[in-house]
């Protein structure tokens, strides 16, 4: 079963001397236990369609949400996210626990008690692979570092959603040893039946690390290829990216 995201358009008019902008994507669908590589120059529209994937922002036409493929009218889950500057995706003057109890999915009346033992248990043990998280637990995510933030703004995504995550730019900012870390972290999610798309501008990671690539150029579609495919080799890819 894919998970497929509608035709879509999103129109920015021209303010001042700056030239309009326009989004405007085919229905695109994503399969599940696959990692996907968003890529494009900048302004080539990435981020505003992960907005609009995120439920941030609405299109002008179409309907911005992924739906399952056999279940017309059925909206996924919804999907985790990981924003590009990490501070939008945490709440600093919380400590590490608190900011994972909040993403536990809650329901019905449900919302408006307070986290249970059992939330707070089941956010400790989603610390149980990170024993520095851990050992900070009970620390304000203020005084963490920058790659202590990324790890824990994934594992808060992962709570949101156990079937998408969107991750923007999430590794553009760290060292090598923390991309390898998040990036196992996310192929390990995708081992378990779930489906990430990584918006990056880095086209030697995506060729070794993604399954598939899709490439934006000016609000629009211009490749989308699978990994083992023809035009699936490092400087194609980087002259498509670069166009």
């Amino acid at each position: 079963m894919d998970l497929i995201s509608p035709a879509m358009t999103k129109h920015f008019p021209a303010r001042n001397v700056g030239e309009d902008f326009t989004l405007s994507l085919p229905e695109i669908r994503y399969r599940v236990g696959e990692l996907v590589f968003l890529m494009g120059h900048n302004g080539s529209g990435k981020s505003v369609y992960g907005r609009l994937l995120s439920g941030e922002w609405n299109a002008n036409e179409g309907v911005a949400h992924i739906r399952w493929s056999e279940k017309d009218t059925q909206i996924a889950p919804g999907m985790g996210v990981v924003m590009q500057q990490v501070d939008q995706n945490l709440a600093l003057d919380l400590t590490i626990l608190e900011n994972l109890v909040l993403r536990i999915p809650r329901h019905g009346w449900a919302i408006l008690n307070k986290p249970s033992t059992q939330h707070r248990h089941r956010a400790e043990a989603s610390l149980s692979n990170h024993p520095e998280l851990f050992r900070k637990r009970h620390h304000q995510v203020s005084t963490l570092s920058l790659g202590q933030r990324q790890t824990l703004a994934f594992l808060c995504a992962r709570f949101q959603s156990s079937d998408v995550l969107l991750l923007d730019e999430f590794l553009a900012s760290t060292d090598r040893a923390t991309s390898q870390s998040l990036l196992a972290m996310v192929r390990d999610f995708v081992a378990e039946s779930g489906t990430a798309i990584i918006i990056s501008h880095d086209p030697a990671m995506a060729f070794e690390e993604a399954d598939r690539i899709v490439v934006l150029q000016r609000g629009s579609l211009v490749g989308d290829i699978q990994k083992g495919q023809d035009g699936w080799a490092l400087k194609p890819l980087e002259d498509l990216i670069s166009l």
